[in-house]
């Protein structure tokens, strides 16, 4: 009897307690986004907290959703715009979660960085010098590379740095055969330019050497 006394009066505590506004913080998802051709250089938080009220019924199922809904927020201007304030994104919030009453944001002045998406063509090459060619043999025709340019895409001021011709690398050593393979086009030291084409071939003839044949070409 005492048991399902007790029992009642924590669920009369509970039902009470919900129906109370209660004031706490709260982790919002947000999305940063805008329109046109631009890329993102800046990071962006996941989440912005937001310090709110609400009646527990409500605060019990924004924290318990398993899917939030996403606060996205579109950024006008980017290339004007280099920081977002608490002020700017005051406005956002109150209006995105119409069921809280939002106090104040908790969080930092976050740095905007945008940039335009263009696009550039750069011509592909292998370094003969380079072709690790086993003793004995040699060169015996140029290189070529199908295709022989590839169109790169990424922030207009890194791609004024990326030079205008991308030299491959081989991975074979002691090569003592014609060689025919697909090498990959990447661009490690521009992690953020995406190449249009992701694999070139690349061929080039190898023959046994003599003194003559060896020294008859140079490519």
């Amino acid at each position: 009897m005492i048991s399902i006394c007790f029992l009642t009066a924590c669920i009369f505590w509970l039902f009470r307690s919900l129906n109370k506004i209660h004031q706490t913080t709260i982790k919002v998802p947000v999305h940063f986004s805008t329109s046109g051709n631009y890329t993102q250089l800046s990071v962006f938080p996941a989440y912005i907290k937001a310090n709110v009220s609400a009646t527990g019924w409500i605060l019990m199922r924004y924290l318990w959703s398993l899917h939030q809904r996403i606060l996205e927020i579109k950024i006008e201007n980017p290339l004007q715009v280099r920081y977002l304030t608490k002020d700017d994104l005051m406005p956002i919030f109150v209006e995105s979660l119409p069921e809280f009453k939002v106090h104040f944001l908790v969080t930092d002045t976050i740095r905007i960085a945008y940039d335009s998406l263009v696009r550039k063509t750069i011509r592909l090459q292998v370094d003969t010098q380079k072709i690790d060619i086993a003793e004995g043999y040699y060169l015996a025709s140029e290189v070529r590379i199908v295709p022989d340019t590839v169109v790169i895409e990424g922030a207009k001021s890194i791609l004024a740095e990326v030079p205008n011709i991308l030299y491959l690398e081989l991975e074979e050593k002691d090569i003592q055969r014609p060689y025919l393979d697909f090498l990959s086009v990447t661009l490690p030291e521009f992690p953020t330019v995406v190449p249009m084409i992701e694999r070139v071939q690349v061929s080039f003839d190898v023959q046994p050497s003599t003194d003559s044949a060896s020294l008859s070409k140079e490519f």
